[in-house]
């Protein structure tokens, strides 16, 4: 990983993708589906105010 990804929540969900597609390829895809459901459903604009807010 580079640059700010060593120390921020992106950086840790990469890892953890990372570590659960050598473990279950259908478990990695659950969590990629929740995650997306996650910022583009109705909390997309509040979870955005707070990274921008943060950054």
């Amino acid at each position: 990983m580079e640059g700010a990804r060593h120390h921020n929540l992106t950086g840790a969900l990469m890892v953890i993708l990372y570590v659960l597609e050598n473990i279950s390829k259908n478990r990695a895809e659950e969590m990629k589906e929740r995650l997306g459901g996650l910022v583009s459903g109705s909390n997309a604009d509040k979870i955005r105010d707070v990274i921008e807010f943060r950054n």
